[in-house]
């Protein structure tokens, strides 16, 4: 979309604040390389054109996670802090 008209993520999404908008920009940008990184590793070992779409369409959906039940969904990626301290001091 950004392309299209020629804006940046911020500018489509009227973000002043200089800082914050370059930070938006940046996350914008690293969401999508590390997205279209993995949709163009999906597609090793495919042979036929239609099974390259499979592939990409499956690890799209996972990137978006198409039909998963928020339930199933991973919860978080990084360790809780408060984890630790519990193993620590498992009175308090």
């Amino acid at each position: 979309m950004s392309k299209e008209f020629h804006k940046t993520p911020a500018e489509l999404y009227f973000i002043q604040d200089e800082i914050t908008a370059w930070q938006f920009n940046r996350a914008v940008y690293l969401f999508g390389a590390e997205m279209e990184a993995d949709l163009d590793a999906s597609e090793k070992g495919a042979k036929t054109d239609a099974a390259i779409r499979r592939k990409r369409q499956a690890c799209f959906d996972k990137w978006m996670r198409v039909g998963m039940d928020p339930e199933e969904a991973p919860q978080r990626k990084f360790a809780d802090p408060a984890a630790r301290m519990k193993k620590v001091n498992p009175d308090g």
